[in-house]
């Protein structure tokens, strides 16, 4: 207050001393239970955002063999293979290896 900057809580702690003053209590309820409702969801989010990054969820999915497109002929090959500038074959419903 000192520097002229109003946080959430300050807002938060005039509007239920007003809400009081006018007898509405159903009211500073309501603030009360948004404003610690908000501070558990904000909880929340920073304990998964310091979680530990898991692996790509479907990893266990990513094909093991490619269709190759090499001289004009379709060649399985091992996904592992495939470099920059070769052309590959995905067919339909199949996942990008």
């Amino acid at each position: 207050m000192i520097h002229r900057e109003f946080s959430v809580d300050f807002i938060a702690t005039l509007a239920i001393s007003g809400s009081l003053l006018l007898r509405e209590y159903l009211a500073g309820a309501m603030i009360v239970l948004m404003l610690s409702g908000g501070e558990e969801l904000e909880a929340y989010a920073l304990r998964r955002a310091r979680r530990p990054s898991r692996p790509w969820p479907n990893a266990h999915r990513a094909p093991r063999t490619a269709h190759l497109w090499h001289q004009n002929h379709l060649i399985d090959g091992a996904a592992e293979t495939i470099e920059v500038g070769m052309q590959i074959v995905v067919k339909p419903g199949e996942l990008i290896p």
